[in-house]
């Protein structure tokens, strides 16, 4: 099973087609509530040549469960990244190569998800 914890509902075009409407193939995702979210916190805030420069790091993840037996998440690519520093396995993203774009370029659908290791 796979929850989608992104901030949209995601459509997986399994066919080989560009079409910018649903295929009966096609597996769509709604979101599953609030979306997972990386938390960061400032570590330093200093004044570069022309603007000021913020450093952020890691803090943690926020909004998404912990591991459970038969249960993916979809989230963001940088939510997976850092899931997959904590050796999340369970954890993937829309694989945004070769996506689907509708007429005002946003995103319509991808061709499958990517995870991070």
């Amino acid at each position: 099973m796979y929850i989608n914890l992104t901030s949209d509902t995601l459509r997986i075009r399994i066919e080989d087609s560009d079409e910018q409407h649903s295929l009966s193939s096609d597996i769509v995702h709604k979101q599953a509530g609030e979306p997972a979210l990386v938390m960061h916190h400032i570590t330093r805030v200093y004044t570069g040549d022309e603007f000021p420069i913020i450093q952020s790091g890691f803090a943690k993840i926020s909004g998404l469960p912990e591991p459970e037996a038969g249960v993916n998440y979809i989230v963001s690519s940088e939510v997976a990244h850092w899931a997959a520093t904590q050796k999340r396995r369970d954890v993937y993203t829309p694989t945004i190569t070769n996506c689907i774009k509708n007429a005002h370029g946003k995103l319509f659908a991808v061709r499958g998800l990517t995870q991070f290791i």
